[in-house]
């Protein structure tokens, strides 16, 4: 019951302590070009603050500079 929503006020009842481990790769594919691929929340953790949180996340993105 800690952690679901108040029945009143659909707020969670508690904010957990809690820590979440990020993570970015960066390769340059050629010169002035970068890709770069991420993690958040590597581990999957799940927590409250003030609403539920995402899970994983991954990202991935190219930069180039000229």
């Amino acid at each position: 019951a800690r952690q679901a929503p108040d029945d009143v006020t659909g707020e969670y009842g508690a904010e957990d302590a809690y820590f979440i481990v990020n993570t970015a790769f960066n390769y340059e594919i050629a010169k002035g070009t970068i890709l770069q691929f991420g993690i958040n929340n590597l581990f999957d953790k799940e927590f409250y603050a003030s609403e539920a949180t995402s899970g994983r996340t991954y990202n991935v993105s190219l930069r180039y500079s000229f």
